[in-house]
């Protein structure tokens, strides 16, 4: 996802990836926590900076998507 804002603070794209100081960005911090425990290197979450004329941020979510459409149409355990 893209918008042309003002863009991140500093420390919004490091707390995606866990380099934020300790209590901070909890939400943001915990989607990439989720992710990864659910999906491994598959999964991904990541904030940063536009970087060119138009400005703002992106965020990108990425999912693996399964190959089994059997396993595709299980819920999860406990669901």
């Amino acid at each position: 996802m893209r918008d042309t804002g003002v863009g991140l603070q500093d420390d919004i794209p490091a707390a995606a990836t866990g380099d934020a100081t300790p209590g901070s960005h909890y939400g943001t911090r915990h989607v990439a926590e989720r992710l990864a425990t659910l999906y491994g290197a598959r999964g991904r979450f990541r904030l940063a900076r536009a970087d060119d004329a138009d400005g703002g941020a992106l965020a990108e979510v990425r999912l693996p998507m399964p190959t089994d459409p059997l396993v595709a149409a299980k819920p999860a355990a406990g669901r």
